[in-house]
Parts: structure tokens; sequence; C-alpha cells
């Protein structure tokens, strides 16, 4: 039961994300990451016919906290999903999610002017979680806050505090536009909303 062709598609996905953050902490070392450069989406790097990057970069991740958010929200939230779609459906809502999302980032980067690195899968999580507040926004949840504290909310109040968040983080951004580092890489807010959008649908 253990074998890997018996693993749920949750498990493959964590899996996959989880092997390829290993390869790239062990092969790019800063200053040199040809890994993340090669990897993750741009606009500059879809100009020098990156073209693979509209797909590969969903799976890149450079902070452990961010694909340990990522890897505990589809494992909670996308097991919940996967008793009301098939796993084909699911996969679909992941991978349109991820790829609505990059292409929505990539438009209004063009739009702005920007052109910071763009990576990761919270966008396809939150796919995920929108298709799921949509089939049943009225069921209620149990969770720990920050893993201590016991609370209880709806699909609908939990998904409506992430788009809070998401538009807030999105209006902030714009106070920390001169910060350097938002050249190199970037939170894609609009990637987020591209998520939402695809799960809602």
């Amino acid at each position: 039961p253990g074998h890997p062709s018996n693993w749920s598609v949750i498990t493959q996905l964590i899996v996959i994300n989880c092997l390829v953050y290993l390869v790239v902490l062990l092969i790019d070392v800063p200053p040199k990451e040809p890994l993340t450069d090669n990897l993750s989406l741009s606009l500059s790097g879809l100009s020098s016919l990156k073209i693979w990057t509209i797909f590969t970069y969903q799976f890149i991740h450079v902070h452990v906290l961010k694909i340990e958010c990522n890897m505990v929200g589809l494992f909670f939230i996308g097991r919940i999903l996967l008793q009301l779609v098939s796993p084909r459906q699911f996969m679909e809502i992941y991978f349109v999610g991820a790829l609505f999302g990059g292409i929505l980032q990539l438009l209004f980067n063009l739009a702005t002017g920007q052109d910071g690195l763009i990576m990761g899968d919270s966008w396809a999580v939150m796919a995920v979680l929108l298709a799921l507040e949509t089939l049943i926004p009225n069921q209620s949840l149990n969770f720990l806050l920050f893993f201590i504290l016991p609370g209880m909310m709806t699909m609908r109040q939990i998904a409506t505090i992430v788009i809070i968040l998401d538009v807030l983080g999105f209006l902030f951004s714009f106070v920390a536009a001169g910060d350097e580092s938002e050249s190199r890489e970037m939170i894609a807010h609009f990637a987020h909303f591209g998520g939402m959008l695809t799960g809602w649908a």
C-alpha cells in the first residue's frame, strides 16, 4: 500500500514539490542559482524563449516556510476536496489554477513594468481552497490556530479571510514597491487571485 503507484494525487504533489525543493537547495548556491533562474516564471524568461517555465515555476520554492505552508494547506484542504471530486478533477483544478495564476500575474507585470521572478504553487492551493468553498461554503472546519488554539470556521469564512489578507498584501506591496528585493522575487498577489478565480469557476 505504500508503493508510489498507490499514493493519492495529493501525496504525489507533496513529494514532487519537496523533492524539487531539496534539489534546488543543494544546487542553487547564491549568487549562482541556475535552477531558480531557469525554472521560475518571468517576462524576461519568456522573451528568452524559456517556454517551459510556465509549467515548472509552480514547483520552485526558495523559502522553507513557503513550501511548508503550501504543503500543509494542500494536505488538509486537498484531502477534503478529494472526497468531493475525482483525482482527475482535482489535478485539473490544481494545475489550471497554477497556469491561470501565472498568466494573470504576467499580464499584471507587463502592465506595470515589473519583472520579478514568479515561483511557488500557493495559487494552485488557492484554487483548491476556493473550489472547496464553492462546493461546501457552509461546512464548518475545526482547526488549531498556530497549532495551539482550537477554533471553528465555515469554509466561506476561511476563504473570505484569505481573500482579505491577499488584497491587503497587494495594497501593501505598493508601499514596498521600491524595495530592491522585489525585483528579484515577488509575492505574486495577482497569481493568487488567478488561482482563486479558477477554483471558484
